[in-house]
């Protein structure tokens, strides 16, 4: 039976452990669909499938449905609306326009999603192959072609995206994007400019300074980015966390390649330090708060983990969720201005 909620945790108890299920302070908000936009009365309009979550500078909640392919938003009170795509849960590609009505605008299993500091919304647009933005009721093209696979820099529609699969966007409003089957970070630039910032199309599992451009990722699943401009990223093919640096530097941040749930050695050198030994099972989302913590959702179908790693990587358990808690385990995270951290149970 599927659990349609979201988790409140305001970060000053993130240090709390719960070993079977959020024991936490603040309460639970459960998702409702009343007075909500009037297309939600219709019943083929349901809260299934987000897989993404962002906040935007009051608080409320947005996510995209990879399986209804739209956009909700959710607010504080649990009130649900509809943003942008199909109210019947249609897919589709429209993306060769832009100025696009949000109702008229199709997506086709979209599967990230965040909020820069004016409102717009930014979305990775997964089997279009595209970066869509949402602004003022209007969808339009950042960059990648609908239809159009491959690992191509460039302005706009010319550049090429190979199921984009998270996103995250920088104070500065630099959109960094999870290219996962181009096993690649991708950068957008306010103008629209795309570049690889790291990743080459090969997986593999290589670091890199500015000297060695040749960086590998291995299926990158997940992205965030803090307030210095660091950005990490969850690579699900080598279970670890990658984190690239303002200087163009690439490397490990967390994880020692190993599929499970240990929390590492704990010693101090890399061959015994937790921070390169400890393993995980799916990295499925990652959020970085204003102290430059990094949190990581580490999705398993019978026992999910939310962990927190420190500035050095060093991982702690916040909470630790088992299948009777939760029918599907948590599923997305993001964090708020105000340092609340949502997580999501709603697929």
């Amino acid at each position: 039976m599927a659990d349609y909620r979201i988790i409140r945790l305001a970060l000053s108890d993130a240090g709390s452990t719960a070993a079977a299920g959020v024991t936490l302070s603040d309460a639970d908000i459960v998702a409702k669909t009343v007075d909500g936009n009037a297309a939600l009365n219709n019943p083929n309009i349901k809260y299934t499938g987000i897989v993404s979550i962002c906040t935007d500078s009051s608080g409320n909640i947005y996510g995209v449905s990879n399986t209804r392919h739209c956009v909700v938003k959710i607010e504080e009170s649990g009130r649900l609306s509809w943003v942008a795509g199909s109210q019947t849960g249609a897919n589709g590609n429209n993306g060769t326009k832009n100025n696009v009505p949000a109702a008229a605008a199709r997506f086709n299993a979209p599967e990230g999603i965040a909020c820069d500091k004016s409102g717009t919304l930014y979305i990775a647009d997964s089997d279009n192959n595209q970066i869509r933005t949402i602004k003022d009721g209007k969808v339009n093209v950042l960059a990648g072609s609908a239809g159009f696979s491959g690992l191509v820099d460039g302005s706009g529609e010319t550049a090429r995206f190979n199921n984009p699969i998270d996103i995250a966007v920088d104070k500065a409003g630099i959109v960094w994007v999870a290219d996962r089957l181009n096993h690649a970070l991708r950068k957008i630039m306010p103008n629209g400019i795309v570049s690889t910032a790291s990743g080459n199309g090969v997986a593999g599992d290589v670091n890199n300074d500015q000297a060695n451009p040749q960086a590998q990722l291995n299926l990158p699943l997940c992205v965030t980015v803090d307030l210095q401009g660091n950005v990490y990223v969850g690579c699900n093919g080598t279970k670890n966390i990658k984190k690239y640096t303002a200087n163009g530097w690439l490397y490990r941040y967390s994880g020692g390649g190993n599929t499970g749930k240990s929390l590492g050695l704990g010693g101090k050198d890399e061959a015994t330090c937790s921070q390169f030994t400890c393993s995980y099972t799916n990295l499925f989302d990652l959020a970085a708060d204003a102290s430059g913590n990094v949190y990581v959702l580490d999705y398993d179908a019978t026992r999910s983990r939310l962990l927190k790693l420190d500035r050095d990587g060093v991982p702690a358990v916040v909470a630790d969720w088992d299948s009777g808690t939760y029918a599907n385990g948590p599923f997305a995270i993001a964090i708020s201005p105000a340092q609340i951290l949502f997580v999501t149970n709603i697929v």
